[in-house]
Parts: C-alpha cells; structure tokens; sequence
C-alpha cells in the first residue's frame, strides 16, 4: 500500500474508531478506540482488496473501515469480558 494511502487509512480508521465506539457503546479509552478503527481501516481495506470490491470514494472507505472497526471492538469487548 503507498504511503499516501496508507495516511488516509489511519485517518479514516480515526474516524472510523470513533464512529465504532459510539455505534457499540463500547467504554475504552481514547487511545484503545483509535488503535481499533486504525487496525479496523486496514482490516477493511485489506479485505475489499482481496475481494475486489471498488472502493472509490472515501464514503466507501469509510464504510468499510466502519465494518472493521466494529468487528474488531466486537471481538475486543467479547475478549475483556
């Protein structure tokens, strides 16, 4: 992934993270959330790339980094309890 994209990953996983959060309720701290909605954008982009799914604009990205997040805050929340 070139660098510049891999900057709109980790941005959109920021927002990503916080949009996850909120969606779940999830109380983890600030740094916590932001780790998961990065690595959720990363998970979310490294799947729609390997399942060749356009992702062409950045509510797309978005979108799929929201799924990540929530996936991975889901197995974290399951994880701590």
């Amino acid at each position: 992934m070139p660098l510049p994209s891999l900057f709109g990953v980790v941005l959109i996983g920021l927002i990503a993270g916080t949009l996850a959060r909120w969606l779940l309720g999830a109380r983890l701290g600030l740094f916590v959330t932001l780790a998961v909605g990065v690595a959720g954008a990363i998970l979310g982009a490294m799947v729609t790339d390997w399942l060749s799914l356009p992702v062409a604009g950045l509510l797309v990205m978005l979108g799929a980094a929201v799924v990540g997040a929530v996936a991975l805050l889901s197995v974290l929340t399951l994880v701590r309890r």
